[in-house]
């Protein structure tokens, strides 16, 4: 009876006719043989890592938006937008409206000092109250920093004028308590302001020249007339001045 020998106790004639039956060369046999030890080598010793760095590997190369992503990231995020701001405002503080990239930090600068700085979530929109205004003129824009450290460009600057004193307003004619009588049913009411300032009289506008200077024609009527003139500047503060004439025709 012959004895039946395991798989590596064949002889080199039977292991090349073995290789040859199967199709394919002795060398490339080996080849896989080699693979295959050495896989299981390196599983062997390095297991877990190893499977780890294939996996961290496999998720760079497909690019599964994970925080991996930003290793090598040198691509700054885009400026920040922030919705208008009035030119000019009576009010101490004012609301900031924008938006940034998500997950970056925005930092908002007033007249180049940092004043405040937030994580963008909310679907990449911020809003921020109570920024404190200086008097005069604040200058205010933001940067955003992405998850790698890169920096954006500035946002649009905006320039906010803080002005809480009311305009200077003077009526130069006619004087209060005047009589007009017969023809003078219409009289020229004259002043001046400051400049750019907005001028109603009895809550008809009129038009103020560059140097602040305004005058309209006014139709009496018999009687006591009441004259009410208000200029009004861009931050919203209001001056106002009254005055009663008379006409007798």
């Amino acid at each position: 009876m012959k004895e039946k020998r395991g798989f590596f106790q064949k002889s080199e004639r039977e292991w090349s006719s073995t290789v040859k039956k199967g199709g394919v060369g002795r060398w490339r046999f080996l080849l896989v043989l080699l693979l295959a030890g050495g896989l299981f080598w390196g599983l062997f010793n390095y297991g877990s890592p190893l499977l780890l760095g294939l996996g961290n590997l496999w998720r760079g190369l497909s690019g599964d938006g994970s925080a991996d992503d930003s290793i090598g990231d040198n691509i700054p995020p885009p400026p920040p937008q922030i919705a208008p701001l009035p030119e000019a405002t009576n009010s101490a503080s004012l609301e900031v409206v924008g938006s940034a990239e998500l997950d970056s930090t925005l930092i908002l600068f007033l007249n180049g000092v940092e004043i405040k700085k937030i994580l963008i979530g909310n679907e990449g929109e911020f809003r921020i109250g109570q920024i404190k205004l200086n008097d005069g003129e604040n200058n205010l824009f933001a940067k955003a920093v992405d998850l790698a450290g890169n920096e954006s460009q500035e946002s649009v600057r905006q320039i906010i004028f803080f002005d809480k004193e009311p305009p200077t307003l003077k009526i130069e004619s006619p004087q209060d308590g005047d009589s007009f009588f017969d023809d003078q049913k219409e009289i020229t009411i004259k002043g001046e302001t400051e400049k750019d300032a907005i001028v109603n009289i009895n809550e008809r506008k009129v038009v103020v020249s560059l140097e602040g200077k305004f005058e309209s024609v006014y139709s009496l009527s018999e009687g006591t007339n009441e004259i009410l003139v208000v200029s009004s500047d861009k931050a919203g503060n209001k001056a106002q001045e009254s005055l009663k004439v008379y006409y007798r025709p």
